[in-house]
Formats: C-alpha cells, sequence, structure tokens
C-alpha cells in the first residue's frame, strides 16, 4: 500500500485538541478520521476517533458527544475518486 498521510490539529481550549488524520492508501482511496483528545497535567485522558474513545476503550458517538469541536468538519469515511 502506497500510503500518503496528512495530519493537522489545533488547540480549541485549554486541555482540548480538535484535528483530523486523512490521507490516501492504495488505488486512490481517500480516508478521513477527524479526532477530539483531551489532557490534564500533560496526560492524555481521552482520544475520541470514531466511535471509540480510545483511552477508556468506552464506545462513544463521535459527532453527538463532541458536536461543538466539529462544526464544519466533512463526516469521518472513505471517500473514493
Amino acid at each position: 500500500c502506497n500510503l500518503q498521510i496528512f495530519l493537522a490539529w489545533q488547540y480549541t481550549a485549554e486541555g482540548q485538541i480538535t484535528g483530523t488524520v486523512a490521507g490516501y492508501c492504495g488505488g486512490g482511496n481517500f480516508i478521513n478520521e477527524p479526532f477530539y483528545a483531551t489532557y490534564k497535567n500533560g496526560e492524555l485522558s481521552s482520544l475520541i476517533i470514531d466511535m471509540t474513545d480510545v483511552v477508556s476503550q468506552e464506545e462513544v458517538s463521535f459527532f453527538d458527544d463532541v458536536p461543538e469541536a466539529f462544526e464544519g468538519f466533512p463526516p469521518p469515511g472513505r471517500y473514493v475518486e
């Protein structure tokens, strides 16, 4: 797989990071995975990607649980040219 990755983030509030991991894999499939993270005292306390908080392993509803952080973001998924 010829993988090309793009990572962008911004600090949206004290202790919060919002961003996306995106890229191409193989025959032109574009993959976009927005993420939302919280941290305290330099420790990651939550990292929500897709439908999982990978820190707590809890299932979440991505856009319902952190909607204000993702206004205007395209939904997670795969896009084929």
